[in-house]
């Protein structure tokens, strides 16, 4: 009787094993396969793929450098036509020349410029040739923002105190006259700068053939 009981005892043990085995190989399969079947890691849970960037037809969005490069390029300054103001030590040379020639420097005469300043004579200026009918035109270097100008001649060679006629006046750019009549005339110009700066006035010995 003892003997049968014990050969019982030893098969259910048997049963104990294999059914605790079979349950440890189903949690172990069950932690490496996910439940569409595909391998997940250790975890057991299956990784989504990464979303794309941008989907098709959708721009992505612009990164910060590239945004700023684009506020720098759309905030630049337009170009106002209208010359700098500069501060030197004296006023800017002007330059006269025609069409398709040579510019001359003109001659300094009185001038108010940065709170400083000297007076002059009316002077001959320097020599410069044009044609009859010819337009004459004044550059200033280097660019300076200008307001009222005028432009005045008389004979060369004349005295002190000789009527002068005037030729042009204006106001900004450009600034040109045309020649005057045949001969040799002695051509001022004179030009205000921007609020403060001062003014200035130069000449030419003009001889128009």
């Amino acid at each position: 009787m003892s003997a049968a009981r014990g050969s019982r005892s030893r098969s259910r043990g048997r049963w104990v094993a294999v059914l605790g085995l079979g349950v440890v190989m189903a949690a172990c399969t069950g932690a490496v396969t996910g439940p569409s079947g595909e391998s997940g890691g250790s975890s057991g849970v299956v990784a989504s793929p990464a979303s794309p960037v941008a989907s098709r037809g959708t721009a992505a969005a612009p990164t910060t450098a590239a945004t700023a490069e684009t506020a720098a390029l759309g905030t630049s300054a337009s170009p106002s036509g209208t010359p700098v103001a500069t501060t030197g030590d004296g006023p800017p040379a002007a330059h006269l020349s025609v069409d398709g020639g040579d510019p001359v420097t003109g001659q300094l005469g009185s001038f108010t410029w940065a709170g400083s300043g000297s007076d002059s004579p009316w002077l001959p200026g320097t020599p410069i040739a044009v044609g009859r009918g010819e337009r004459l035109s004044m550059l200033l270097d280097p660019a300076t923002a200008i307001g009222d100008w005028s432009v005045r001649r008389r004979s060369l060679g004349t005295a002190a105190g000789t009527a002068t006629v005037g030729v042009a006046d204006g106001r900004g750019l450009p600034m040109g006259f045309p020649a005057p009549p045949p001969g040799r005339w002695s051509v001022q110009v004179t030009t205000t700068f921007g609020p403060g700066i001062g003014s200035a006035t130069w000449y030419w010995q003009v001889d128009v053939r």
